[in-house]
């Protein structure tokens, strides 16, 4: 696992200098990605409380995993893996998220190639696919980079 992809994911599920009460959160209402999309875009006046950071932070790391880094199958749910690591804000951070972006983008992998052995149509991946494409374009930079060097030298 790349340093640099564990430090993105921590650095975008692990908000900093923000204080959220120690009172849990009611998870169920963060399960609808439309509910956390409102919350994070919605415009605060003046500081923010203690009570509308901890919803922030939990809504900016559901809307972050279910649009881009551990997207879900089901339109508009969010997936119940991680409920419990939302619930207190405060302990957003001892999540591992990035074994849990992993996790959810290989069972993607898995079901993609049974799929494909089975006949079965793909309308569609689940998972980070931005970090394959991220990853596949390293790969190709860095092997590019090694043919330059061998041909110039």
């Amino acid at each position: 696992m790349s340093i640099f992809f564990q430090a993105g994911i921590y650095t975008v599920c692990c908000i900093s200098d923000l204080s959220p009460p120690d009172a849990p959160l009611n998870a169920k209402h963060f399960r609808s990605i439309k509910v956390a999309q409102g919350i994070v875009s919605r415009e605060i006046e003046g500081p923010m409380s203690a009570i509308e950071q901890g919803e922030f932070r939990a809504a900016f790391v559901v809307f972050a995993m279910s649009t881009l880094l551990a997207p879900c199958a089901k339109h508009d749910r969010v997936s119940d893996d991680y409920m419990h690591a939302i619930q207190n804000p405060a302990q957003i951070s001892s999540y591992d998220w990035t074994e849990y972006v992993l996790r959810r983008l290989l069972d993607a992998v898995a079901k993609l190639k049974s799929d494909i052995a089975n006949n079965v149509k793909v309308p569609y991946i689940y998972g980070c696919s931005l970090f394959l494409q991220v990853h596949s374009f390293l790969l190709e930079l860095s092997l590019y980079s090694m043919l330059i060097s061998i041909y110039l030298f």
